[in-house]
């Protein structure tokens, strides 16, 4: 009676945890496929994303991501994307690793903290559209744009904290993950 007690609320644990999602593919044109239990599988329109999946777009490719607070990401071609965090304890923390490439992001308004990170630098944001691209030659990318549409964002260089704001039509470019210009 104890082992069955116990092996029902380990399934229950286990079946909450995972069964929490952070995003799902809402649209997708051309290749576009997800890292999970891994391996790469094609995306489909609906699918959950969970935390540590990969979603990456091919040539002449791209997909919206849209969290479950109504936020989303539209990811270019040759890009990817990793969700870092999501829902737990009842708090939700929407994080984006751009591993490369590019996407344009329209968060909505809320108390739901919104993140993109690159290996340079963190754009933190609380209701805005912004565009973030990171030279397209992958892991050894340096230069990385951050172009504000609406709202504002702050930006905050991984190396040093060293933090900026960037308001509503201007943009920054971070070169050789350095120098603010």
């Amino acid at each position: 009676m104890k082992y069955t007690l116990w092996t029902g609320i380990l399934i229950a644990l286990f079946m909450t945890t995972e069964s929490v999602y952070a995003a799902r593919i809402s649209f997708t044109i051309g290749s576009v496929s997800i890292y999970q239990n891994n391996s790469w599988e094609k995306a489909k329109t609906g699918q959950q994303l969970y935390k540590n999946n990969i979603v990456k777009t091919g040539k002449n490719s791209l997909t919206i991501i849209t969290f479950t607070n109504g936020s989303s990401v539209k990811m270019r071609e040759n890009s990817q994307v990793k969700i870092s965090s999501l829902k737990q304890n009842n708090k939700t923390n929407n994080t984006l690793y751009l591993l490369q490439g590019s996407l344009f992001s329209k968060v909505k308004k809320s108390k739901v903290p919104f993140s993109v990170r690159t290996n340079t630098i963190v754009v933190a944001v609380r209701g805005t559209e912004f565009f973030v691209i990171q030279n397209k030659s992958g892991k050894n990318a340096k230069d990385l744009w951050v172009c504000v549409n609406e709202g504002l964002v702050e930006i905050i260089r991984n190396t040093d904290q060293k933090t900026m704001l960037i308001p509503e039509g201007k943009g920054v470019l971070l070169k050789k993950g350095s120098v603010f210009t």
